[in-house]
């Protein structure tokens, strides 16, 4: 019985981005960033799942696999990454450094966060994510639809006809 080969790169990775799980699909399921990302590393998509993420295989300058699973939580995404790959035999035997191994994994990391910084640049502390639709709320504050639903389903009337919060 032949034994799985172990992978000399293998990386799971996870963060939270404030943002839209389909605003972040857009910029990290996207195979030419992939690409531009990992020169010499083609992907080929093997499960498309939507707005929770995409799967590839690779080949090429690493051969293996890779995955971001986006789960939506509260006011944002959590994004899982995944990388497990080789980089392909080479043609005279010799080790791969740590330093080779590692490269992909600081990769993947440094452009994920660089999206996660790109979308909350201008995104003030209390302010909806990216993606999230903004309604004016009484005060006149900009608040996240989701929170002033949750306030209205809670909201009854009283006998007399006026708002109960309770």
């Amino acid at each position: 019985m032949d034994a799985d080969p172990v992978t000399s790169i293998d990386v799971i990775d996870e963060v939270f981005v404030a943002a839209q799980a389909d605003v972040l699909r857009a910029r990290l399921c996207d195979e030419a960033r992939w690409e531009r990302w990992f020169p010499g590393v083609q992907l080929c998509c093997v499960h498309d799942r939507g707005s929770l993420g995409k799967r590839w295989r690779l080949t090429g300058a690493l051969v293996g696999t890779a995955e971001i699973w986006l789960e939506a939580v509260s006011m944002g995404t959590v994004v899982h990454a995944f990388l497990q790959a080789n980089p392909p035999p080479p043609r005279r035997r010799r080790r791969t450094s740590a330093r080779a191994r590692h490269a992909p994994a600081r990769i993947l990391r440094t452009q994920v966060l660089a999206v996660k910084i790109d979308l909350d640049r201008d995104r003030r502390a209390g302010e909806p994510a990216a993606g999230f639709p903004r309604t004016p709320a009484a005060d006149g504050r900009v608040s996240d639809d989701r929170r002033s639903s949750d306030v209205l389903e809670r909201r009854q009337e009283r006998p007399d006809g006026q708002p109960d919060d309770k």
